[in-house]
């Protein structure tokens, strides 16, 4: 993918999405996953939610989008988290590098948050942009699940002791 000069990468807040870019994001994330529930994507992705997109040759190719959480690790104050959602590229263009564009991109424009989250069934493609495997406790405000993968932006952000706890599986990308 270097040096592909049609590849357009940037972000948009959800209030600015038209309903076309919408209808393609859903169309990614779909493809990407083979789940039908991302037609219901943006039910679930408040006002604020940061996404960014690839676009080769006009096409939107790969998506991710941010949404401001709130995480408590045990023992530690909560801490305003940059939740990262619905990664997807087109099974076209996986392992072109626009999904990891899109993530450089992302972890770019994120430094007003303490920490980043994800859940991810992908975790060496994670590794291999420089997040860290983390197993602790951590309590979420807003919603619970068994198996979740976080992460600090920078190691120093976020150093609790590991547990291995609730399957809880958090990244830390220095």
């Amino acid at each position: 993918m270097s040096g592909d000069s049609a590849l357009s990468v940037t972000f948009a807040l959800t209030e600015a999405l038209n309903t076309e870019t919408r209808s393609a994001i859903i169309r990614v994330c779909i493809a990407a996953h083979e789940e039908d529930d991302f037609h219901h994507l943006f039910s679930y992705i408040p006002a604020g939610g940061r996404h960014f997109l690839a676009y080769r040759e006009g096409e939107l190719v790969s998506h991710a989008v941010v949404t401001t959480r709130w995480l408590q690790p045990e023992g530690q104050p909560i801490l305003k988290t940059a939740y990262v959602d619905a990664v997807a590229t087109l099974p076209a263009y996986q392992g072109c590098g626009y999904g990891s564009t899109v993530m450089q991109l992302l972890a770019q424009n994120i430094a007003d948050y303490e920490i980043a989250c994800l859940e991810t069934d992908q975790p060496t493609f994670y590794t291999r942009l420089g997040w860290k495997l983390w197993r602790g406790c951590a309590r979420r405000a807003e919603r619970a699940r068994a198996d979740s993968y976080a992460g600090a932006k920078r190691s120093h952000d976020f150093a609790p002791e590991p547990h291995a706890t609730s399957g809880s599986r958090c990244y830390a990308d220095d």
